[in-house]
């Protein structure tokens, strides 16, 4: 029965990615030029996929290890217990993808607790884990003020863990409180940080911020608001066009877009 449960699962997850993924690629598999993308972007989220590389090791997860980006250079820095687990954040941080130098600025402190030995789960619990941090990110996915987030999970014996930067306050407690009402979750570690000094918000702004994109250059983008949203108008080339422009405007403004681009044929 557990097994017909959890192939259950997985076809439902299959059904609502596939389903996901064609809606906003329109069927193009370009996903078009990122060039365009601020390099704040870029270096968050490379700071982000460090710091859940750092989160996943069960020996450095318990130390407030603090990530960050400067282009494809990562520094660290902190306090860890020993020279052993300083190397390993090293390492880690090294083996992620993008990272071409780090700069490891942990200091080493003796009086901090030494790491308690992780407790070998079964391989039942590591699928129940597995299947848990699916169905976080499913539902992050599903939710509209989650949607555009890169909030990583991370599961060990139902307790989930959330990790990365978010807009805003409000939308740092929708992502506990998602994470709490899912069923098999036992506890919620909050890791997650609130972006400190938005980005102008300003229809101005944002809308100069989209002409400065390589590959929105040549599009006639209106940004307005509208009770409070920003709203992009206007025609684009292709869907991976639209993508990227509500992605922009998203990193630009701490507050929803509502994005009625229209997909030339």
């Amino acid at each position: 029965m557990v097994h017909v449960r959890f192939l259950a699962f997985l076809i439902l997850c299959a059904l609502v990615g596939g389903g996901l993924l064609l809606w906003r690629s329109g069927g193009d598999p370009d996903l078009g030029d990122l060039a365009g993308v601020p390099a704040a972007v870029r270096e968050s989220a490379l700071a982000r996929a460090v710091e859940t590389a750092l989160d996943l090791n069960a020996r450095l997860r318990p130390y407030d290890i603090e990530v960050r980006g400067d282009d494809d250079v990562i520094t660290l820095g902190g306090a860890v217990p020993n020279l052993e687990l300083r190397s390993r954040a090293a390492e880690l941080a090294g083996s992620v993808p993008g990272v071409s130098r780090v700069e490891n600025e942990l200091v080493v402190d003796p009086d901090l607790p030494e790491p308690r030995p992780e407790v070998e789960r079964t391989s039942g619990e590591r699928l129940d884990d597995w299947v848990l941090e699916l169905r976080a990110r499913l539902a992050f996915r599903l939710d509209r003020e989650l949607e555009y987030t890169d909030i990583e999970v991370a599961s060990y014996r139902g307790e989930l863990t959330l990790a990365g930067e978010v807009r805003s306050a409000s939308q740092r407690e929708r992502a506990l409180e998602t994470a709490r009402d899912l069923s098999g979750v036992e506890q919620v570690t909050d890791r997650l940080r609130v972006r400190e000094a938005p980005l102008s918000g300003e229809p101005g702004d944002v809308a100069r911020r989209l002409a400065d994109s390589p590959a929105l250059s040549e599009r006639a983008i209106r940004v307005v608001t509208e009770e409070g949203r920003l709203v992009l108008q206007g025609e684009v080339a292709s869907q991976a066009e639209r993508e990227l422009a509500e992605a922009l405007a998203r990193a630009a403004a701490d507050r929803p877009v509502v994005n009625q681009l229209v997909v030339l044929p």
